[in-house]
């Protein structure tokens, strides 16, 4: 082989070296680097909910994620009774969220984690809630069923949140303020 056929091939090998680090820079690396995940200590607030006991037996158990921009997602599996999967997705009315976040604040979450041997309602066939509150960067993981959080004031403001959660009209307050605003402006033009 003379000097020109190595000189080709040591060029065509660093051409390819180069065009193939190219092209993983820019097309093959970026689809797996994972820049979309959230640290926990990057989120402010965060409450996800699950339900359990009796649900579980059809199916049916709801489960919600709330974010702190006020967005929720709340799921109801159709279960085995048969139908569709619920999916709702919303945003939570502005003063309920205020009102969530100061009893967050203002709550000793370590006292609330202290088991109890109060009869859970997923016992005899009813349902209790299990909770993920991220805030500040924190963890917690609580329970309405065998810590003394079941029976707290916290405990009846994530009730009051489900409720609204599973009742989305309630929710979005501004659907019905909006609808009485153009009722009493058409209503007053007659």
């Amino acid at each position: 082989m003379t000097g020109r056929i190595y000189f080709i091939l040591g060029m065509t090998f660093i051409t390819g070296m180069f065009t193939g680090a190219y092209l993983y820079v820019t097309s093959f690396a970026p689809d797996y680097q994972k820049d979309d995940i959230e640290e926990v200590s990057e989120i402010e607030f965060r409450l996800q909910g699950e339900e359990y006991g009796g649900c579980q037996r059809t199916g049916s158990c709801s489960s919600f994620t709330l974010e702190n921009n006020r967005r929720y997602v709340f799921e109801t599996p159709a279960g085995r009774m048969g139908g569709e999967d619920s999916k709702v997705k919303g945003k939570l009315d502005k003063n309920m969220h205020e009102d969530l976040l100061l009893v967050v604040e203002s709550v000793r979450w370590d006292s609330l984690i202290v088991r109890s041997e109060k009869t859970c309602s997923s016992y005899i066939d009813g349902n209790d809630y299990r909770y993920l509150l991220t805030y500040q960067g924190e963890q917690i993981s609580l329970d309405t069923c065998g810590t003394v959080f079941g029976s707290s004031d916290a405990a009846k403001s994530f009730a009051q949140l489900w409720e609204s959660l599973e009742n989305p009209t309630s929710v979005n307050g501004s659907d019905s303020s909006f609808e009485d605003m153009l009722h009493e402006r058409f209503r007053g033009s007659e």
